[in-house]
């Protein structure tokens, strides 16, 4: 690293440490943007390029030789900062010097230089609370499962691509590491088929995942059995038609827009077909693509054609998430946004072409848009608030 970004990135830290209170979530993203700019800085040679952040931490860990617990701190980070940039939890400041505190010393340990002495008077001298992941003896990406029965601290379940000779113990409701699958766990069935994700498996041979999701017997896409029931005539070809005809419209304007302007598409597809698209890749739909959304100066939503009445959820995904949203023309839109103000609809190619280059010129107009389509979402469209009208209605 040079002296000059060095330098810049020890500035920012003491910048966050002295930053009034009320400016704390101000203080998430810059951390969370150096942060993001030093995990690249090491992958610059890299032909294994990922867009997950903890994906990028867990390598440049292994690349730099960190230690288990400097791992730890860093994706304690950047589960609180997930939290605070998705407007999930409040900011605090013993939590901001905690993580301002990890990220001088990971900077310290890339650059080899030390913590200036402004700044270090001003990180804590002692360790605050640190989420604790499981000890591990050794990782399992994945591992699917048959579940058996469980009690107050396990999941007894066995293999189903191996064989064991006794069910294996599965830890669950670890607090702040898998606490959120609690529930699920108790609604389970003997011999109900688990995936089990991103799993430590400790010295006594115990399971720790970080995801426990339960396999379906079977899947519905509910888009498909209303498509196959259209007033034109009752198909199940008239669903595949409309997702093949959505194809290559979305094609059609990704090659255009491409032409223009910078265009980044996150899809796990490989798209040689769209040469100047910069293909970003898988995105974690829960922890990254909510701040993709917000930080991207245009999203674009183009509706599966099968899709004739209601709102798109990507696009009240985009809107909540504090993004700029154009989207092709729903008339639902119109029972809750007001176009031109909380979001922009496009009416073909050349209309999307236009909006675009006019929204990328107009930053502050696009940035009340957003707001104004967050704000929206967020008083009309919350879980609460659909509970209480459906229960209105009851």
């Amino acid at each position: 690293m040079e002296n000059k970004e060095i330098k810049e990135s020890f500035d920012i830290l003491l910048t966050v440490c002295r930053i009034d209170d009320n400016k704390l979530d101000i203080a998430y993203k810059q951390m969370r943007d150096l942060l993001e700019r030093l995990c690249r800085s090491q992958m610059q040679n890299e032909s294994l390029q990922m867009t997950d952040l903890s994906a990028r931490i867990s390598f440049v860990a292994a690349r730099t030789g960190l230690s288990a617990v400097e791992q730890n701190r860093l994706h304690t980070f950047r589960l609180t900062s997930n939290g605070v940039l998705n407007r999930r939890t409040e900011p605090e400041r013993e939590k901001l010097l905690r993580d301002a505190k990890t990220l001088a010393f990971f900077l310290k340990k890339l650059s080899g230089t030390d913590i200036p002495d402004e700044l270090y008077r001003l990180l804590p001298k002692t360790d605050p609370t640190y989420i604790i992941a499981p000890p591990t003896r050794r990782k399992i990406e994945r591992m699917r499962v048959c579940f058996q029965h469980s009690d107050e601290h396990f999941l007894y379940v066995t293999p189903l691509d191996s064989i064991a000779d006794e069910p294996l113990r599965v830890r669950y409701n670890i607090p702040q590491f898998n606490e959120e699958f609690a529930e699920t766990c108790k609604l389970l069935w003997q011999h109900a088929q688990l995936n089990l994700l991103d799993i430590n498996v400790d010295d006594n041979g115990i399971l720790n995942p970080a995801f426990i999701v339960l396999e379906p017997d079977y899947l519905i896409d509910i888009s498909s059995l209303a498509e196959c029931f259209r007033e034109y005539g009752h198909h199940p070809a008239n669903y595949f038609l409309a997702r093949k005809v959505t194809q290559m419209e979305r094609r059609e304007l990704l090659e255009a827009l491409s032409e223009r302007f910078q265009v980044k598409l996150f899809t796990p597809e490989k798209t040689p077909f769209l040469p100047k698209v910069d293909n970003m890749g898988r995105i974690d739909y829960y922890e990254r693509a909510p701040y993709a959304m917000k930080c991207a100066k245009i999203n674009l939503n183009i509706s599966l054609r099968s899709i004739h009445t209601g709102i798109p959820l990507r696009a009240l995904d985009i809107m909540g998430c504090g993004g700029f949203l154009i989207t092709n023309y729903q008339s639902d839109f119109n029972e809750y946004f007001v176009p031109d103000e909380d979001y922009v609809f496009y009416d073909g190619k050349e209309d999307l072409l236009n909006l675009v280059a006019y929204y990328l010129e107009h930053e502050e107009e696009r940035k009340k848009i957003a707001e104004n389509g967050y704000r929206k979402v967020k008083k009309l469209l919350s879980y609460g608030g659909q509970v209480d009208k459906i229960l209105g209605m009851i």
